[in-house]
């Protein structure tokens, strides 16, 4: 079985300002890193070129000329209060965001007949069960689309009802179409032998529209209209997915509320430390209210959009530390920032120091057991 073509649905970001939709929180960074000395973030070479100095003057003897420069490759100094000095050389942090995209598992196969989607299906124990779940799906889709099922095989095929889809083409300068595409399909449903996968093919029976261009009915646009026929159903299918999560997330997470106990765990990659909450993002930032005050740590602002949570940090009294039973954090008093990035019912936190710098792996763990236990106790005092 060979795969052509694998499918992949993006998540909607965490954080839903327009200036930040393709991206996550900078706690979701994945630390990729090619660099030595313990700098992760830095590129594999050294920056000495930053230092260095313009050799000497070309002296010419006579009677030859002096040669002709030309200042088209001209690299100029940056002058010391340039805007983004701070984004130069050894500054410059080359690890990319990691983007949380998961995937509804399928593959795009090509058969004689047509485009086929195969659907992961690990849960299903024989062909009939597949697809049965596969036309339950397919139903759906059209329901969301307002089509109908026009006739159907529970066993083999659907035959959709028109499915409408609006354009609205502007080419900015003379004139502006409002477009209405009107589509019928054939859906033929199909199963592998012991149901491990769930296949879905297209095929489109008849397309209309109330534009003034006539739709191209030649082979290709055909298959490319399948394709794309494909491509609404996985989306359709990823968003199925969402809901079913955020459902289960909701009957799990107000267990976790309640309770206000949160479980905290501390993993280590390519020297970066990262701390990952066992709970979603909303929940995990109202135990950190809670937890960080208690720990010293004052909250001197937060920015949803970038998931960064400002803190500075002054050592409490070992009387006040001695209720929760948990030790004094061992940092140095000092401004930090909190990165909180959640996706699912896991949340995950990087702390890095006033300048941007994440901390080392050895400084986390003088903040993570405190914080673990905190978290855990629900903020409530052990000892009265």
């Amino acid at each position: 079985m060979v795969a052509y073509l694998r499918l992949d649905i993006a998540e909607k970001p965490l954080f839903v300002s327009s200036r930040v939709r393709l991206v996550l929180a900078g706690s979701t960074l994945l630390f990729l890193s090619a660099c030595a000395d313990n700098h992760p973030k830095q590129a594999i070479h050294g920056f000495s070129y930053l230092k260095a100095k313009s050799g000497a003057s070309l002296v010419v003897p006579s009677p030859y000329s002096q040669p002709k420069y030309s200042k088209k490759y001209s690299v100029l100094a940056l002058p010391t209060d340039y805007t983004y000095l701070h984004n130069v050389g050894d500054k410059v942090d080359i690890r990319p965001p990691e983007q949380l995209i998961p995937l509804v598992a399928s593959e795009l196969h090509q058969s004689k007949e047509g485009p086929q989607l195969w659907l992961d299906k690990p849960d299903a124990h024989s062909s009939s069960q597949s697809i049965q779940w596969l036309y339950h799906q397919v139903e759906g889709y059209l329901q969301s689309h307002n089509a109908h099922v026009e006739k159907s095989n529970h066993r083999t095929y659907i035959e959709s009802g028109w499915i409408k889809q609006h354009f609205y083409l502007d080419d900015g300068v003379f004139s502006h179409e409002s477009i209405t595409y009107k589509r019928r399909f054939r859906y033929d449903l199909k199963a592998s032998e012991n149901g491990q996968y769930a296949i879905f093919q297209p095929h489109l029976l008849a397309m209309k529209s109330n534009s003034k261009h006539p739709f191209d009915q030649s082979e290709q646009s055909v298959y490319r209209q399948n394709v794309m026929e494909i491509n609404r159903f996985v989306a359709y299918l990823q968003k199925q997915s969402e809901k079913a999560k955020v459902a289960r997330f909701a009957s799990t997470q107000d267990k976790a509320i309640q309770s206000g106990k949160i479980d905290l765990l501390f993993k280590q990659n390519e020297g970066v430390a990262l701390m990952y909450a066992k709970a979603s993002l909303l929940p995990t930032l109202d135990a950190l209210k809670h937890a960080l005050p208690i720990l010293g740590f004052k909250i001197t602002g937060y920015i949803s959009e970038a998931g960064k949570v400002y803190l500075t940090y002054e050592q409490p009294s070992s009387r006040k530390l001695a209720r929760y039973g948990v030790k004094p954090v061992r940092l140095a008093e000092d401004k930090y920032v909190l990165t909180v990035g959640g996706e699912g019912d896991r949340t995950q936190m990087t702390i890095s120091d006033s300048d941007g710098n994440l901390l080392t792996p050895i400084r986390v763990q003088k903040l993570y057991p405190a914080l673990r236990k905190m978290l855990a106790l629900g903020s409530k005092p052990i000892h009265h």
